[in-house]
């Protein structure tokens, strides 16, 4: 059982950090929902959506061109450079826009506040990659730490801030300290001096690697922040305050699991493809394997989700956000599509260098956001962004799992029946917890069962069917 073993050490090293910025931003949140004026809530909102949507637009994946290439300083200290510059543009670009940027969100008023926050994408350069490229080899100790003295230097700077100012700039001073915190333990953890100078060839594979997944970075800005922007437009920033405590609900459990397992899969994958580049028998066993778990994942949170959503928003956050039954239902779809497409396919496309026809589908978000802003005109609510989301979503799934495969000689969608069944056990939920427009604790413990049944069914057929991930368990 050494094998067994070694994954609990590794998953239980991994899960320290994103468990506690989960719990921090679930903390932050409930903190300004309960101690801000709706307006001072909305705004602090937007702060963070601006700050999340440049990152994204951005994002050249620098920290997992680094993962891939563990074993190479001169990708490191490319890495280093392109990582400053784009942090010194965003700032400046976010600092000279900061004046529309408010006017856009109806709040013109706190331009200063949007300002201030270019500090933070600046902090973020100055990070030492090391950390992030030791993690292709298993190492995920020096990553963990400084996410830790990060997480709770945020969370205490929004607590003391949220109690002296009482406004919007408690969301300004977490996120500075957060990653300022983070910056500072990177280079403290980081075992090799810090370096800017790498060579013309490194730095083109940097950019080679990175430039086609700003394609996927606008399209994840899409799907995860644009709608929040459009919300904030076409309502106002009380509107995009319960908007986005109902997506803080579904979508940072989705970023834990994500930052876990996917991850370890990524590991896997890259490991894998350095020792054995010709076993493409070994690496379909494990693509395979991988789309298994992640089926067993967005079930299982969507089972949470259908059982416990409208339950729990109103104690966190606090009896002014309500859940309609309507969102209720969006989202226990929503998060199973998510999951499905950040996890097997996505981690393939990236260990195999396929960035380009990642950024592809990751851009085809855009539809999503169409859809939604379509619909929006027949009816002005933002349940319409959820309903535009999914149905994007739905359409988008399976050309994520079919493009993955695409050019490989084992492309006969192997892991299709993982798929289907995962998918015919969503359903079932979704049915009763549609069915039961009204949720007593009778319809929540039926929801339950059946959710729990189809789960054994995925368990004992993936396990029956993956020989492979059965004795990955056995294996030192």
């Amino acid at each position: 059982m050494l094998g067994l073993k070694l994954w609990i050490t590794r998953t239980s090293i991994l899960s320290i950090a994103p468990l506690l910025e989960v719990a921090s931003r679930f903390g932050r949140t409930a903190i300004l929902s309960r101690f801000l004026a709706p307006t001072q809530f909305g705004t602090a909102v937007a702060l963070s959506v601006v700050v999340a949507s440049v990152g994204l637009v951005t994002d050249m994946a620098i920290d997992k061109f680094v993962m891939t290439r563990f074993d190479d300083h001169r990708a490191l200290a490319a890495a280093h450079m392109v990582s400053l510059v784009r942090g010194a543009l965003l700032a400046c670009a976010i600092v000279v826009a900061a004046p529309s940027i408010a006017a856009g969100f109806g709040v013109p008023q706190f331009a200063d506040s949007f300002a201030l926050i270019a500090i933070v994408p600046f902090l973020q350069g100055l990070v030492h990659l090391e950390i992030k490229q030791c993690e292709g080899s298993y190492n995920y100790v020096p990553e963990m730490r400084a996410q830790l003295v990060g997480q709770i230097a945020g969370f205490f700077a929004v607590v003391v801030a949220t109690y002296i100012m009482r406004d919007n700039r408690a969301m300004v001073a977490g996120l500075i300290a957060q990653f300022g915190v983070y910056a500072i333990a990177s280079h403290m953890l980081a075992r090799s001096s810090y370096s800017l100078w790498s060579g013309r060839a490194a730095l083109l594979g940097v950019l080679a690697f990175g430039i086609p997944l700003t394609l996927n970075g606008i399209g994840l800005a899409i799907v995860s922040q644009f709608d929040r922007a459009l919300i904030g437009y076409w309502f106002d920033v009380n509107t995009l305050g319960l908007y986005a405590v109902l997506l803080s609900m579904i979508g940072v459990p989705i970023s834990l699991m994500d930052r876990v397992f996917g991850k370890m899969a990524l590991s896997h994958l890259v490991s894998k493809s350095k020792i054995a580049l010709k076993q493409a028998s070994d690496v379909k066993e494990d693509y395979a394997a991988i789309v298994f778990i992640f089926s067993i994942l967005s079930v299982a949170y969507s089972l949470f989700v259908a059982v416990t959503f409208d339950a729990l928003v109103p104690v966190i956050f606090g009896p002014n956000f309500i859940v309609k039954p309507a969102v209720h239902v969006l989202a226990t779809v929503r998060v199973f599509l998510l999951l499905q497409m950040v996890g097997a396919p996505s981690r393939l496309l990236i260990a195999t260098n396929r960035t380009r026809e990642l950024s592809i589908l990751s851009f085809s978000s855009a539809f999503s956001l169409f859809i939604a802003f379509a619909l929006i005109h027949w009816w002005p609510s933002f349940e319409t962004v959820f309903l535009g989301l999914v149905i994007g979503d739905i359409l988008r799934l399976p050309f994520f799992f079919v493009i993955a495969s695409k050019g490989n000689e084992w492309g006969n969608l192997v892991f299709l029946g993982d798929l289907i069944l995962s998918c015919f056990v969503l359903a079932v939920i979704v049915g009763l917890l549609t069915w039961n427009a009204e949720l007593t604790w009778h319809a929540r413990e039926a929801i339950a069962c059946a959710g729990m049944v189809g789960i054994g069914v995925q368990l004992t057929y993936g396990l029956f069917r993956h020989q492979r991930l059965r004795g990955l368990f056995y294996r030192s």
